[in-house]
């Protein structure tokens, strides 16, 4: 129940994202309206497609994020840091001695 809660809300803000970029005001952004010139069109189709290009790459990604399990995550990262404490002590004395050469 959850998960499909939290997957509606992620795709309402993306939909809310995607619509406030389309209802943009009516003068495209200023580097975008003299790249157009320069290419020789003022299409704002190219722009919006973008857009919705955007818009679908963010819906799949939306879509894979909301099915990962994101449960073991904090677990499997204190693990890795509870593992790591011993490179952590080396390279900060190495980090000391390196400094006491270099400033001393």
């Amino acid at each position: 129940m959850f998960r499909s809660l939290a997957f509606l809300m992620l795709v309402a803000s993306a939909a809310l994202a995607g619509a406030v970029f389309v209802m943009a005001p009516g003068h495209p952004p200023e580097g975008y309206s003299s790249y157009m010139r320069a290419q020789g069109s003022d299409n704002r189709l190219v722009l919006f497609s973008m857009f919705a290009a955007g818009g679908l790459i963010a819906g799949l990604l939306i879509a894979w994020l909301a099915n990962v399990s994101w449960f073991h995550y904090p677990r499997l990262f204190a693990r890795w840091c509870y593992r790591q404490r011993g490179r952590f002590c080396w390279a900060m004395a190495g980090a000391f001695f390196a400094s006491v050469l270099v400033f001393y």
